[in-house]
């Protein structure tokens, strides 16, 4: 092993940069310099380009990537199917929401809302870990940095790097001003100095991730610098008595749409449906019809397979839920031919305490009397729920739960069913840092 080898990880020469810092990778405090360098360079940029200006640029990038055949569009697609295992086509849906979104001018909305229509003084070097599971947030970070002309050194996992390398290659081939502004690299979780460093030398911080990896993360981070953490979140779907069952399979049907998004990983996932039921078979065929929908949609974008620890979870559970069942504790509704691991629906006629999805692929439809057996239910997740999608009379999921649950106060997204994974980029809970909090006092 070299003596290169020893002071940078080798997965540090997978990048995306311009040249300009080609020489600080056999240094020992490359993180610090790098930042610092960076830091500089985004001063600068601030005086030869407006947010407007880069917005424009971003703009233009996303609207070449919904053109059929852009070949750089096609490499980020495909290396989100390798990292993820993801259906081509459902990979090809979800980038084309989002990019709809940045091409119709969102980017602009959401920082005139924020910070007005001016050049907000905003910090010059950003340092983002992201957690591996979505590249989309990843891609909406970066735009958002490059707007700011904020330095950002992201630490991306090689699951969503080749997506977010080839959005940065299609932004400096429209402008190559902007290379030197964003560097993704990679290294181990045991090599914590770089991280640390990272964090000490940035004005900002953001993470992606698990509570373990936002208190470790937080606590490099100097108290003088900023702070921002995009921590896991849950959401659910609600459907009140006055949906009629020949509504079922429609419903059903956009319900396993927000599901299979993102394989069921995403803060905007659904994992929970309540149904609002007081005779008892109401929620049982929608659970009937929940299974045959995520039955077709398995035929259409085919679930890449579960790693080895995740398979023997979502077997555990499959056992305890049967004998659950068996009890009369809920109805197993769906199961693959020789738990393949697609995707489960548990049906819960009653329930004391809501139950832990130790993996993904699971939806939980429970039947309640009303909004205040749900709210019951949910208490132990206040302040933590991304979204709740909303199908029958009431006009707001949260209202229905009680005052206490006010979707304002806890930037709870409110939506219909099959309209969960296509938040705007103007809502701040979307797994992107809100403008404001980067900006100087």
């Amino acid at each position: 092993m070299g003596e290169r080898d020893r002071m940078v990880p080798s997965a540090l020469e997978i990048r995306y940069s311009s040249p300009v810092y080609d020489d600080l990778w056999p240094c020992a405090d490359w993180a610090s310099r790098l930042i610092q360098q960076g830091g500089a360079r985004s001063a600068r940029l601030r005086m030869r380009r407006s947010w407007r200006q880069v917005g424009d640029v971003l703009r233009a990038v996303a609207t070449d990537w919904l053109k059929p055949g852009d070949p750089l569009r096609g490499e980020a697609e495909a290396a989100v199917v390798r990292g993820h295992g993801l259906a081509p086509g459902l990979v090809h849906e979800t980038f084309t929401r989002w990019l709809r979104r940045v091409a119709a001018g969102e980017l602009f909305d959401l920082w005139e809302r924020e910070l007005g229509a001016t050049d907000a003084d905003c910090i010059q070097s950003l340092f983002a870990v992201f957690a591996g599971t979505l590249a989309e947030p990843a891609i909406q970070t970066v735009c958002h940095a490059l707007m700011m002309r904020t330095f950002l050194l992201g630490r991306a996992s090689l699951r969503e790097w080749g997506a977010v390398a080839a959005w940065m290659r299609a932004v400096v081939r429209a402008d190559p001003e902007l290379g030197p502004s964003v560097v993704l690299a990679t290294w181990p979780t045991a090599c914590s100095q770089w991280t640390q460093a990272a964090c000490a030398g940035a004005e900002g911080t953001l993470v992606f991730g698990g509570d373990a990896a936002v208190a470790a993360l937080r606590a490099w981070t100097p108290p003088d610098r900023r702070f921002s953490a995009r921590g896991h979140r849950v959401s659910v779907i609600g459907v009140t008595s006055d949906v009629a069952e020949n509504e079922f399979a429609d419903l059903a049907e956009r319900i396993s749409l927000d599901m299979v998004i993102h394989d069921q990983k995403g803060c905007l996932s659904p994992q929970y449906c309540f149904v609002e039921d007081r005779q008892g078979v109401h929620a049982g065929r929608l659970a009937e019809s929940l299974a045959d929908a995520l039955r077709m949609r398995g035929r259409v974008w085919p679930a890449p397979p579960l790693g080895e620890d995740e398979m023997v979870a979502w077997r555990l559970a499959l056992e305890r839920w049967r004998v659950e069942s068996a009890l009369g504790a809920g109805v197993f509704a769906f199961e693959e031919p020789a738990g393949a691991g697609r995707f489960g629906v548990m049906y819960h006629p009653e329930l004391e305490r809501l139950p832990g999805n130790p993996v993904h692929r699971f939806m939980h439809v429970i039947a309640v009397r009303d909004g205040a057996e749900a709210a019951r239910l949910l208490q132990p997740l206040h302040g933590r729920i991304a979204a709740v999608a909303h199908a029958g009379k009431w006009m707001d999921f949260t209202a229905w739960l009680g005052d206490e649950w006010d979707s304002a106060d806890l930037s709870i997204r409110v939506c219909a069913p099959g309209e969960m994974q296509d938040p705007p980029l103007i809502w701040q809970d979307g797994g992107c840092p809100n403008l404001r909090e980067w900006v100087r006092a």
